[in-house]
């Protein structure tokens, strides 16, 4: 196995968190403050030790998901597109399961 590979799943499902968050929080924020939030979620401390050195755990990709759900149950209810809220926050909530 690559070290590399191992490692992977945990820094994408890292940084898809920071942009849910990102995304999420720019609607009701300053971009600044929108950035300042990603920034500190990405520079974390546990997240930065678990992500970089202790890699090759499914948590952090399970985090990206659970983001990915609130972000989709967020938007959709903002937005009053029903359907499409619950058919994206199922499809997270599925592979959520499938992951843990």
């Amino acid at each position: 196995f690559s070290e590399v590979l191992v490692r992977l799943p945990g820094v994408l499902g890292l940084l898809c968190s920071a942009f849910f968050l990102y995304r999420m929080s720019r609607r009701y924020t300053s971009e600044q403050t929108a950035l300042l939030a990603a920034f500190a979620l990405v520079a974390c401390g546990d997240m930065l030790f678990y992500a970089t050195i202790y890699a090759g755990e499914i948590d952090l990709f399970h985090m990206a998901l659970v983001f990915g759900q609130a972000y989709a149950v967020f938007t959709g209810f903002q937005k009053k597109r029903y359907l499409e809220m619950f058919l994206w926050s199922y499809l997270f909530a599925a592979v959520g399961v499938l992951t843990k």
